[in-house]
């Protein structure tokens, strides 16, 4: 009878050692997902889309600035699967050429119905930045914070 008290309790304490490693590790990579989300930013509006960024995923690497834009549409008659695309979240690549920044887009991923309708990734020459722009407003928001960054030197 005493051998059956002392295997209970061996048991219920390695019960009570598994449940408490699972919590820490189930509240460990809750804090993980939360210190890595996304800052969206509202950037800009108009009668078509309305455009926000990624304020924590801006990075520059060889004088290339990246970030990834959202762009949601009031209504763009666009369709994948017989689903219409509400909204892309686009990876944007900025860097210096000779007569001022140029961007490119380097990957899209297109929703609807609240589901990934494609993930295609590009290789396009960049273009010029054009004033007045949406794409002005990235590069311009993109700039106030790394110049904020550069004088701290905290990246």
């Amino acid at each position: 009878m005493a051998i059956r008290n002392v295997n209970e309790m061996g048991m219920c304490y390695m019960l009570r050692k598994l449940f408490m490693v699972l919590s820490l590790t189930v509240l460990f990579l809750a804090n993980i997902s939360v210190v890595n989300a996304a800052n969206w930013q509202w950037v800009r509006s108009n009668n078509k889309v309305t455009m926000t960024m990624d304020m924590n995923s801006i990075s520059k690497n060889n004088d290339i600035y990246t970030v990834w834009v959202q762009l949601k549409y009031v209504y763009l008659n666009k369709y994948v699967n017989n689903k219409r695309i509400d909204h892309t979240t686009e990876e944007w690549k900025y860097l210096k050429g000779s007569s001022g920044y140029m961007v490119s887009v380097a990957r899209v991923l297109a929703y609807g119905e609240g589901e990934l309708l494609y993930d295609r990734t590009y290789n396009t020459d960049p273009k010029d930045v054009v004033p007045g722009s949406f794409g002005e407003t990235i590069l311009n928001k993109i700039l106030q914070q790394h110049t904020v960054k550069d004088m701290s030197g905290v990246y």
